[in-house]
Protein backbone atom coordinates (compact mmCIF):
# COMPACT_ATOMS: atom_id res chain seq x y z
CA UNK A 1 0.00 0.00 0.00
CA UNK A 2 1.53 3.57 -1.14
CA UNK A 3 0.41 6.74 1.14
CA UNK A 4 1.61 10.06 -0.19
CA UNK A 5 2.35 11.92 2.88
CA UNK A 6 2.05 15.99 2.19
CA UNK A 7 3.33 17.87 5.36
CA UNK A 8 5.45 21.20 5.10
CA UNK A 9 7.06 20.66 8.82
CA UNK A 10 10.38 18.39 8.28
CA UNK A 11 10.56 16.78 11.22
CA UNK A 12 6.97 15.68 11.39
CA UNK A 13 6.93 14.27 7.59
CA UNK A 14 10.53 12.33 8.90
CA UNK A 15 8.77 11.02 11.81
CA UNK A 16 5.41 9.63 10.31
CA UNK A 17 7.55 8.18 7.56
CA UNK A 18 9.52 6.42 9.88
CA UNK A 19 6.20 5.18 11.52
CA UNK A 20 4.84 4.29 8.49
CA UNK A 21 7.36 2.65 7.03
CA UNK A 22 7.98 0.47 10.23
CA UNK A 23 4.05 -0.59 9.42
CA UNK A 24 5.06 -2.10 6.04
CA UNK A 25 3.86 0.85 4.28
CA UNK A 26 5.23 2.32 1.09
CA UNK A 27 5.50 6.11 1.76
CA UNK A 28 6.06 9.27 -0.33
CA UNK A 29 6.69 12.34 1.77
CA UNK A 30 6.32 15.55 -0.18
CA UNK A 31 6.77 19.05 1.42
CA UNK A 32 3.42 21.23 -0.11
CA UNK A 33 0.83 22.12 -2.52
CA UNK A 34 3.52 22.34 -5.36
CA UNK A 35 5.23 19.24 -4.78
CA UNK A 36 2.01 17.34 -4.65
CA UNK A 37 0.45 18.67 -7.57
CA UNK A 38 3.40 17.73 -9.71
CA UNK A 39 3.27 14.01 -8.04
CA UNK A 40 -0.56 14.09 -9.95
CA UNK A 41 -0.16 15.83 -12.81
CA UNK A 42 3.07 12.85 -13.61
CA UNK A 43 -0.04 10.62 -13.53
CA UNK A 44 1.46 8.83 -10.44
CA UNK A 45 -1.35 6.92 -8.31
CA UNK A 46 -1.26 6.51 -4.73
CA UNK A 47 -3.78 4.00 -2.25
CA UNK A 48 -4.39 7.18 -0.07
CA UNK A 49 -3.25 10.65 0.75
CA UNK A 50 -2.82 12.16 4.45
CA UNK A 51 -2.46 15.68 3.60
CA UNK A 52 -1.75 18.63 5.95
CA UNK A 53 -4.48 21.48 6.54
CA UNK A 54 -1.92 24.44 7.01
CA UNK A 55 0.52 24.03 3.94
CA UNK A 56 2.41 26.88 2.87
CA UNK A 57 1.25 29.13 -0.05
CA UNK A 58 -2.12 26.75 -1.00
CA UNK A 59 -4.18 24.79 2.01
CA UNK A 60 -4.45 21.13 2.13
CA UNK A 61 -7.96 22.10 1.03
CA UNK A 62 -7.17 23.12 -2.11
CA UNK A 63 -5.36 20.39 -2.73
CA UNK A 64 -7.75 17.86 -1.75
CA UNK A 65 -9.82 19.82 -4.76
CA UNK A 66 -7.23 19.12 -6.89
CA UNK A 67 -6.96 15.38 -6.24
CA UNK A 68 -10.61 15.04 -7.08
CA UNK A 69 -9.75 16.17 -10.29
CA UNK A 70 -7.37 13.30 -11.16
CA UNK A 71 -8.82 10.35 -8.91
CA UNK A 72 -11.01 9.35 -6.07
CA UNK A 73 -8.62 7.99 -4.10
CA UNK A 74 -8.90 8.79 0.10
CA UNK A 75 -7.79 11.92 1.56
CA UNK A 76 -7.28 11.87 5.21
CA UNK A 77 -6.78 15.63 7.04
CA UNK A 78 -4.06 16.03 9.56
CA UNK A 79 -5.03 19.75 11.59
CA UNK A 80 -5.34 21.43 14.33
CA UNK A 81 -8.18 22.33 13.63
CA UNK A 82 -11.07 20.15 15.25
CA UNK A 83 -14.14 23.18 14.98
CA UNK A 84 -17.06 21.99 12.96
CA UNK A 85 -16.26 24.70 10.64
CA UNK A 86 -12.82 23.14 9.46
CA UNK A 87 -14.07 19.27 9.56
CA UNK A 88 -17.17 20.36 7.66
CA UNK A 89 -15.11 22.71 5.00
CA UNK A 90 -12.99 19.74 4.50
CA UNK A 91 -15.20 16.95 4.18
CA UNK A 92 -17.53 19.23 1.79
CA UNK A 93 -13.97 19.65 -0.13
CA UNK A 94 -14.06 15.69 -0.32
CA UNK A 95 -12.33 14.32 2.28
CA UNK A 96 -12.53 11.29 3.61
CA UNK A 97 -11.60 11.62 7.42
CA UNK A 98 -9.62 13.69 9.68
CA UNK A 99 -7.01 13.29 12.61
CA UNK A 100 -6.47 16.12 14.70
CA UNK A 101 -3.20 17.35 15.77
CA UNK A 102 -1.24 16.39 18.20
CA UNK A 103 -2.46 12.68 17.13
CA UNK A 104 -1.93 9.18 19.06
CA UNK A 105 0.03 7.06 16.69
CA UNK A 106 -2.16 4.03 17.38
CA UNK A 107 -5.25 6.66 16.05
CA UNK A 108 -3.80 7.58 12.69
CA UNK A 109 -2.99 4.24 11.95
CA UNK A 110 -6.45 2.74 13.09
CA UNK A 111 -7.66 5.66 10.37
CA UNK A 112 -5.57 4.81 7.93
CA UNK A 113 -6.31 1.13 8.01
CA UNK A 114 -10.29 1.58 8.36
CA UNK A 115 -9.98 3.99 4.85
CA UNK A 116 -8.06 1.58 3.04
CA UNK A 117 -10.37 -1.03 4.05
CA UNK A 118 -13.12 0.68 2.78
CA UNK A 119 -11.56 1.59 -0.69
CA UNK A 120 -12.38 -0.53 -3.20
CA UNK A 121 -13.73 -3.79 -1.13
CA UNK A 122 -17.36 -4.17 0.58
CA UNK A 123 -19.96 -2.21 -2.90
CA UNK A 124 -20.29 -5.97 -4.40
CA UNK A 125 -20.43 -7.98 -1.51
CA UNK A 126 -23.29 -10.07 -0.69
CA UNK A 127 -22.79 -10.76 3.07
CA UNK A 128 -21.36 -8.05 5.63
CA UNK A 129 -19.68 -9.00 9.36
CA UNK A 130 -19.06 -7.01 12.10
CA UNK A 131 -18.44 -7.48 15.47
CA UNK A 132 -21.79 -9.59 16.33
CA UNK A 133 -23.71 -8.83 13.07
CA UNK A 134 -23.96 -10.33 9.82
CA UNK A 135 -25.86 -8.39 7.25
CA UNK A 136 -26.91 -10.25 4.28
CA UNK A 137 -27.49 -7.69 1.76
CA UNK A 138 -29.40 -9.80 -0.98
CA UNK A 139 -32.35 -11.06 1.85
CA UNK A 140 -31.91 -7.76 3.81
CA UNK A 141 -31.96 -9.47 6.71
CA UNK A 142 -29.83 -9.00 9.63
CA UNK A 143 -28.33 -11.40 11.98
CA UNK A 144 -26.97 -10.75 15.53
CA UNK A 145 -24.83 -13.76 17.03
CA UNK A 146 -25.72 -14.99 20.41
CA UNK A 147 -24.48 -18.00 22.44
CA UNK A 148 -23.05 -19.19 19.23
CA UNK A 149 -25.84 -19.36 16.74
CA UNK A 150 -27.07 -16.14 14.46
CA UNK A 151 -30.92 -14.99 15.38
CA UNK A 152 -32.66 -12.40 13.04
CA UNK A 153 -33.28 -8.80 14.29
CA UNK A 154 -35.86 -7.70 12.71
CA UNK A 155 -34.98 -3.93 11.23
CA UNK A 156 -37.62 -1.12 9.33
CA UNK A 157 -36.86 0.06 5.92
CA UNK A 158 -34.94 2.65 7.09
CA UNK A 159 -33.49 1.07 9.70
CA UNK A 160 -31.87 -1.58 7.13
CA UNK A 161 -30.69 0.93 4.90
CA UNK A 162 -28.77 3.19 7.63
CA UNK A 163 -26.94 0.31 8.79
CA UNK A 164 -26.08 -0.99 5.18
CA UNK A 165 -24.57 2.25 4.18
CA UNK A 166 -22.66 2.72 7.75
CA UNK A 167 -21.69 -0.39 7.62
CA UNK A 168 -20.13 -0.27 3.67
CA UNK A 169 -18.16 3.36 4.75
CA UNK A 170 -16.97 2.65 8.31
CA UNK A 171 -14.37 4.32 9.41
CA UNK A 172 -15.51 7.63 7.30
CA UNK A 173 -17.01 10.55 8.98
CA UNK A 174 -20.33 10.59 7.12
CA UNK A 175 -22.42 14.05 7.01
CA UNK A 176 -26.04 13.61 8.38
CA UNK A 177 -27.17 15.24 4.58
CA UNK A 178 -25.27 12.55 3.15
CA UNK A 179 -26.96 10.00 4.85
CA UNK A 180 -30.23 11.75 4.72
CA UNK A 181 -29.93 11.68 1.03
CA UNK A 182 -29.14 8.35 0.59
CA UNK A 183 -32.37 6.64 2.61
CA UNK A 184 -34.60 9.00 0.68
CA UNK A 185 -37.81 7.09 0.81
CA UNK A 186 -38.14 6.46 -2.98
CA UNK A 187 -41.49 8.28 -3.33
CA UNK A 188 -39.46 11.39 -3.94
CA UNK A 189 -40.26 12.67 0.29
CA UNK A 190 -37.03 13.45 1.67
CA UNK A 191 -36.47 11.61 4.97
CA UNK A 192 -36.53 14.76 7.66
CA UNK A 193 -33.48 15.37 9.58
CA UNK A 194 -35.77 13.98 13.20
CA UNK A 195 -36.44 11.09 11.51
CA UNK A 196 -32.38 9.77 11.15
CA UNK A 197 -32.15 10.84 14.76
CA UNK A 198 -34.85 8.46 15.60
CA UNK A 199 -34.29 5.57 13.61
CA UNK A 200 -30.44 5.70 14.55
CA UNK A 201 -31.57 5.72 18.66
CA UNK A 202 -33.76 2.14 17.85
CA UNK A 203 -31.06 0.87 15.52
CA UNK A 204 -28.82 0.95 18.38
CA UNK A 205 -31.07 -0.38 20.72
CA UNK A 206 -31.80 -2.96 18.66
CA UNK A 207 -28.11 -4.18 18.00
CA UNK A 208 -26.58 -2.92 20.96
CA UNK A 209 -23.07 -2.70 21.59
CA UNK A 210 -19.73 -4.58 20.73
CA UNK A 211 -17.67 -5.68 23.58
CA UNK A 212 -19.14 -2.53 25.70
CA UNK A 213 -18.70 -0.12 22.67
CA UNK A 214 -21.02 1.50 20.32
CA UNK A 215 -20.83 0.39 16.75
CA UNK A 216 -20.95 4.33 15.65
CA UNK A 217 -20.20 6.97 17.30
CA UNK A 218 -21.68 10.93 16.57
CA UNK A 219 -18.81 13.35 15.59
CA UNK A 220 -20.72 16.55 16.59
CA UNK A 221 -22.04 18.73 14.46
CA UNK A 222 -20.86 17.07 11.23
CA UNK A 223 -22.71 13.02 11.38
CA UNK A 224 -21.68 9.75 12.52
CA UNK A 225 -18.50 7.14 12.10
CA UNK A 226 -19.15 3.96 11.50
CA UNK A 227 -16.43 2.03 14.36
CA UNK A 228 -16.35 -1.91 14.29
CA UNK A 229 -14.02 -3.11 11.28
CA UNK A 230 -16.56 -4.76 8.73
CA UNK A 231 -15.72 -7.78 6.06
CA UNK A 232 -17.12 -9.12 3.60
CA UNK A 233 -17.64 -13.04 2.87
Amino acid sequence: MLIVLVEDDGILRRDMEEILTQKDYQVRALKGYDEAEKYLRAGEEADLYLVDVMLPGRSGFELCQRIREFCDTPVIFLTACSDEASVVKGLDMGGDDYVTKPFRVAELLSRISANLRRWGRQEDSETLLSGDLKLCRKSRKLFRQEEEKWVEVKLSKTEWLLLEYMMLHSGKVLKREQILAHIWDGKGNFVEDNTLSVALSRLRKKIGDYEDKPYWDVVWGVGYRYLVWVRNC
